[in-house]
């Protein structure tokens, strides 16, 4: 028997090695495909990212060229809807905007096919979800959110401020409120809009009750790994996108706040900074830093987690639910994190993971994993049981997305 088919529009091709979004996407590729044929639309500012999709079966793209003064002209509609309500075609941090170009471009690829349902890959790409339900007469159209965006551009916002990066806060300050707009203006009018926790599904159903919310947990691909305790057990690591502020702040605040200390009675305790995206600025802080380990991206994380000791996840900011947390305890590793950092995880300190807010909450965590074998051994093997029951592809308790 033939599959329905289905259109997943998404800014990101699926890799379950890849970035959060791209393993987010993987999660859904993964599950939807044992219901449908799955058509992916993949929508992009990036020319290298759209020739990517055009090799790929079932994957077409659509390129944005929207140029920057353009842009920069429609932050006045975004303030000036901040008044009257939502602008069309305001300007918009992340925002895909949907052009005749793009209306032109989609109509002969479209328009004689038949969807089950159309899934968009977050908010911003909304408005091509509507057009090409309307196009195709598909009956249901539904939402990956993911997190709250409009708290997490604020949240960014914030700690942007703290660290006086004024533009970036302010242009933030900016996209959280127009989020909050959109969020209003559009979410009640998916069939289903997803979250990965109850805490932001509780959120949703808070501030819209129209919206219908569901929960869609991000979860691990493949199989758990138990290395054993490393040799240099006062390793740290660090994963994360280093383009993105949060985390960012977090390596910065964390060397300057707790490694530094740390090495003052121990010269055995360093930092390994693991991702993609750092500024050449911070690159050169890291590589010059004593007792940090600078790698970038790295095709493989399991080596860097076999060789760690400890994973710290000093998140200030940030959305959703966080993968670097989720990842260590994959790969048998003990975290020492933020509340913010094990936000919507349901997971138990002092059980799963340790907590600490403050320096000298992170030095006496970092400390105590480090001489306690007990309590080390006992943090791996609860976070390793309940990654394998809750967060696993495979996970005897899948979501139910098919209502």
């Amino acid at each position: 028997m033939a599959k329905d088919s289905l259109l997943f529009l998404s800014p990101v091709l699926p890799n379950a090695n890849g970035s959060g979004r791209e393993k987010r996407a993987h999660q859904w590729l993964m599950l939807l495909s044992q219901k449908y044929t799955v058509q992916w639309l993949v929508i992009t500012y990036s020319q290298e990212l759209a020739d990517a999709a055009q090799l790929l079966p079932h994957t077409q793209a659509v390129l944005l060229q929207y140029p920057r003064w353009k842009r920069w002209a429609q932050l006045l509609q975004t303030v000036l809807s901040f008044l009257v309500g939502p602008v069309k075609g305001a300007f918009l941090l992340e925002w895909m905007p949907l052009r005749q170009p793009q209306k032109d471009a989609l109509r002969p690829i479209y328009q004689d096919q038949d969807f089950a349902k159309i899934l968009a890959f977050r908010l911003y790409i909304s408005e091509y979800a509507f057009f090409l339900q309307q196009l195709t007469n598909t009956p249901l159209v539904e939402l990956d959110l993911d997190d709250i965006e409009s708290s997490t551009f604020l949240k960014t916002s914030r700690i942007l401020l703290k660290g006086k990066l004024y533009k970036k806060a302010f242009l933030k300050f900016v996209a959280s409120r127009q989020f909050r707009l959109f969020e209003n203006q559009y979410l009640k009018k998916f069939d289903k809009v997803y979250l990965c926790s109850r805490e932001d599904r509780k959120l949703l159903e808070q501030r819209l009750p129209a919206a219908t919310g569901a929960v869609f947990p991000n979860r691990m691909y493949g199989k758990t790994n138990s290395f054993g305790k490393p040799d240099q057990v006062q390793r740290l690591l660090f994963v994360g996108s280093l383009d993105h502020y949060p985390n960012e702040e977090a390596v910065r605040w964390f060397i300057e706040q707790v490694l530094i200390p740390l090495r003052e009675q121990d010269r055995k305790w360093e930092l390994q900074v693991v991702g993609y995206g750092a500024s050449e600025k911070l690159e050169e802080h890291l590589v010059n830093q004593p007792g940090v380990l600078f790698s970038g991206p790295v095709p493989d994380l399991g080596p860097v987690y076999a060789q760690a000791g400890i994973v710290v996840a000093p998140l200030h900011a940030g959305g959703g639910t966080k993968l670097k947390v989720l990842e260590a305890m994959w790969h048998g590793r003990p975290v020492v994190a933020t509340q913010e950092a094990a936000y919507g995880l349901g997971i138990a300190t002092g059980t799963h993971y340790l907590l600490a807010e403050t320096p000298a909450e992170y030095i006496q965590q970092c400390v105590k994993l480090a001489t306690d074998s007990v309590v080390y051994s006992q943090i791996i093997a609860a976070a390793a049981k309940v990654a394998k029951e809750k967060f696993s592809y495979h996970a005897e308790h899948l979501p139910e997305i098919w209502e």
